[in-house]
């Protein structure tokens, strides 16, 4: 929803984060089940943490109103990196330069959002990299994952079920924010 909806809401896009600190509560299963709405849940790891931003930012341009996945972003290592991040990435475009010439290149732009896994809260790395983190914060939906029970007994099944049943999801949104007069009702409704 946020990719048919954030340009409306002043910023481009948001980070949405799946984050626990114990493995097998299905934070990669989250990630599948947004790839699944528009592409293969299987292409979960498109982006990897340690991504250069060049390489970040084009992917995230060629995929313009699609939303892209990293996996274990705590994986970058530098919490600062992940402040830099959240705050470049929900922009929705690179910064102005020059290409080989010296001539303006036109810079990637993008609008959907980015979801991410972590295995530590990125509101914690947000405040250890800096003291007024609430502008970085309100840049990330954030999701604690806690139920490793539900996910030992379903999680199998439900990633069978994305593999056989994906691509579906992103035009009935569409359809239903166009039905519901557009994207800028739907926003002030919401």
């Amino acid at each position: 929803c946020v990719g048919v909806l954030g340009n409306v809401s002043g910023c481009a896009m948001s980070i949405v984060s799946f984050y626990s600190h114990v493995s097998g509560t299905g934070k990669t299963l989250s990630l599948s089940f947004g790839n699944s709405a528009f592409m293969s849940p299987l292409d979960v790891h498109m982006f990897q943490p340690k991504d250069t931003d060049n390489a970040l930012y084009n992917g995230l341009g060629t995929l313009g109103d699609l939303s892209g996945s990293m996996d274990e972003v705590t994986l970058m290592g530098d919490d600062q990196r992940a402040v830099d991040m959240a705050y470049s990435i929900t922009l929705g475009r690179e910064k102005n330069a020059l290409d080989k010439n010296r001539e303006a290149r036109e810079p990637e732009k993008w609008t959907a959002p980015l979801r991410v896994s972590t295995n530590k809260s990125l509101y914690e790395m947000y405040d250890t990299a800096m003291s007024q983190s609430s502008p970085t914060a309100l840049r990330t939906l954030q999701f604690e994952l806690h139920d490793k029970v539900f996910v030992d007994q379903y999680g199998k099944h439900m990633a069978n079920v994305l593999r056989k049943n994906y691509g579906h999801a992103l035009p009935e949104i569409a359809d239903e924010v166009i039905r519901m007069g557009g994207v800028e009702p739907v926003w002030e409704k919401g």
